[in-house]
């Protein structure tokens, strides 16, 4: 069976490499090891709802969507995946590769219309809020359109297959699809009671031989804030395989500390008793961010503006690391 990468990743990884000629690579994101859990005064509240709420969040949305779907005039919904052609409307046409799916299906028959009449009819009947993903097929041809994600709904799809039904007819597969993000553990969020600064620090390229600038020891209450905010705002990539553009290593290293000293001076070792987490953001490719907690370990987020999020929030115009000036 075909299989599918996640499709805005994609999208963007072929944008990149028209734009820019790199190439694209894949991601497995680290499953979170174990760790002990922060007090839980330091965990947002949202925490606490995502872990039990992300698959019933999806398999909601993805009932939504199925519901967006308009049959066609005369069309008769079928209780199960009719057998033309081999059967092939009784599963999906291309696979997610990752566990964190929803899938929701629903069948048709459309009586004296040809399957890409069909296709055609849906495309101009589609809720406005949906955008053209995909199209193709083997043995079937299908449509998909999609939403926007959301922070915990990574893609959002409506896929419409179409067979003949060896009597004039069409039969039809519809679908609501959701990949969605996997509860993040307790213990991956920062303490925000207890974090006094942030070491923010570049991760220079391998392929930049210019000295990095000197890290910044940011202190100010409001700003540390902010960016144990942006760390505990980002949720667990799902699981499996994506399609990535090729970027270059460089990123944003942030160490929060529960001393506002850092140990010692701005630019000076860090002790480790001070340490509280250490968050590095990739400033390109799928943008993940790599947070460890204690030591343990896990995956977050996925989009490149993290980096760039925390230089602005720390006031830095770094950009070597990312292949600037």
């Amino acid at each position: 069976m075909p299989r599918r990468p996640r499709l805005l990743t994609l999208t963007a990884c072929a944008v990149l490499a028209v734009l820019s000629g790199s190439g694209c690579g894949t991601y497995s994101p680290a499953r979170a090891t174990a760790g002990s859990s922060p007090p839980a005064a330091s965990v947002p509240p949202a925490a606490v709802d995502q872990g039990a709420s992300s698959r019933q969040l999806a398999e909601a949305d993805a009932a939504a969507i199925l519901a967006s779907f308009v049959p066609p005039p005369g069309a008769r919904k079928l209780a199960a995946a009719p057998d033309a052609a081999a059967g092939v409307l009784g599963h999906m046409q291309l696979t997610p590769e990752t566990p964190d799916l929803v899938d929701d299906p629903a069948w048709w028959q459309v009586p004296g219309q040809a399957p890409q009449a069909v296709l055609s009819w849906e495309a101009s009947h589609v809720p406005r809020r949906f955008s053209a993903s995909s199209s193709g097929g083997v043995g079937a041809a299908f449509q998909g359109w999609s939403l926007p994600s959301t922070g915990v709904l990574d893609n959002r799809w409506l896929m419409v297959t179409v067979v003949s039904d060896g009597a004039g007819g069409t039969d039809v597969r519809a679908e609501g699809e959701d990949i969605y993000s996997p509860a993040r553990p307790a213990w991956s969020y920062i303490p925000v009671t207890t974090a006094r600064s942030v070491l923010v620090a570049a991760v220079p390229s391998p392929n930049d031989h210019r000295p990095p600038p000197a890290p910044l020891l940011v202190t100010d209450p409001g700003t540390v804030r902010r960016l144990v905010a942006l760390v505990n705002g980002l949720t667990v990539p799902p699981s499996g395989v994506s399609s990535c553009p090729v970027y270059d290593g460089g990123g944003v290293r942030l160490t929060f500390l529960s001393s506002a000293s850092g140990g010692k001076a701005a630019n000076g070792p860090v002790l480790k008793s001070a340490v509280l987490a250490v968050a590095v953001a990739m400033n390109s490719g799928c943008g993940v961010v790599e947070l460890t907690v204690a030591g343990a370990r896990t995956s977050l987020g996925q989009g490149p503006s993290t980096a760039e999020q925390a230089l602005a929030i720390s006031g830095l115009r770094w950009t070597f690391y990312a292949g600037g000036p």
